[in-house]
């Protein structure tokens, strides 16, 4: 368990900056980020059934809504808060989704996705893959596989046709889905089930977290974390 992870429930948060992500995937690959990068002063949290926000994009309000709680009731004090989510087929309607709730929770948004706003508290969006880009974090991640081994590309074609290519039919967010977990379950043996959550502490994950291809959010959680 990742030193900057928040309990489902959450009671306190010790560090001045907080990044609320929409799934377990997104908070665990951002906190292996955190790591990397020695950043020290973040806490990383996203809303969850066992928290009783729901499950989700559409969850991220009441989680917010839990975390303005916590500061009204000044029981914590912080720096900035950063909503990390997926961008799918259209990062400007997901960018107005995270506007919506950070507002309903009383929590200043930035102007713009990619850029942080606010004082005295920073706030921020950032939209995975990146800017100007559609996708969720197993695009993000699928590209950074395929840099470390372009052959994994024309591996996972030839998988597509031999298994009958029912995955083309699916929408681009499926296909990546099912590409990372191809290349996981090949190259992780210990564990050929690995999740995007779990593929950092497994022998043979085909994901170096130090890829250039994370560069842009590394940059940003810095800008945002200083």
């Amino acid at each position: 368990m990742s030193p900057f992870l928040l309990p489902h429930i959450v009671k306190e948060i010790p560090n001045p900056f907080l990044i609320v992500c929409e799934g377990y995937s997104d908070a665990i690959f951002i906190c292996e980020l955190l790591t990397i990068n020695h950043i020290t002063n973040c806490n990383v949290g996203c809303p969850s059934r066992e928290g009783g926000h729901g499950m989700g994009q559409e969850a991220i309000g009441k989680y917010l809504g839990a975390v303005r709680l916590l500061i009204d009731q000044k029981k914590v004090s912080l720096s900035g808060i950063l909503v990390v989510t997926d961008a799918d087929s259209d990062p400007s309607v997901q960018f107005n989704r995270m506007v919506r709730a950070m507002n309903k929770a009383k929590i200043a948004a930035p102007q713009k996705a990619f850029q942080v706003d606010g004082k005295p508290m920073k706030t921020g969006v950032f939209i995975i893959p990146g800017e100007g880009e559609t996708g969720t974090l197993e695009h993000l991640l699928w590209n950074a596989a395929i840099k470390k081994t372009p052959s994994l590309k024309k591996c996972i074609a030839n998988f597509c046709r031999c298994t009958g290519g029912h995955i083309n039919s699916a929408s681009p967010n499926m296909k990546a889905k099912m590409k990372m977990s191809a290349i996981v379950a090949a190259h992780c043996s210990e564990n050929p089930w690995a999740s995007a959550a779990g593929i950092w502490s497994e022998p043979g994950n085909p994901v170096p977290i130090n890829s250039t291809c994370f560069d842009h959010i590394s940059s940003f959680l810095v800008a945002f974390t200083t």
